[in-house]
């Protein structure tokens, strides 16, 4: 299941051109979304966090992080989260749900 992530909400696409598919893949997607199972597990492989690696230094390592790292490589991104914290300073609208790898 892939999920796109916006300030305020997340949003499930997925599409089919066989009608029993794409039925199938409804009843799918509206079981994870509102009959979710959640473990330690998934927070330990999709979140932010630390591993120690061969040479005994700790570092940081995680999807979330991996993702983060890819969209704030681009510099319209960077720009527009700027422009998007002056004008909603105060707001939840500031901080940036999968969090900033600076």
């Amino acid at each position: 299941m892939n999920a796109w992530t916006g300030d305020d909400f997340t949003s499930y696409p997925f599409s089919s051109a066989n009608p029993t598919d794409w039925k199938n893949l409804y009843n799918v997607y509206l079981d994870m979304s509102f009959k979710a199972s959640l473990n330690e597990l998934d927070f330990r492989q999709e979140g932010w966090r630390y591993e120690i690696n061969a040479e005994g230094k700790r570092e940081l390592k995680g999807i979330v992080l991996n993702e983060m790292k890819g969209a704030y490589q681009d510099s319209d991104r960077q720009l527009f989260k700027e422009i998007f914290t002056e004008l909603f300073r105060n707001t939840p609208y500031v901080n940036d749900s999968g969090g900033r790898p600076a």
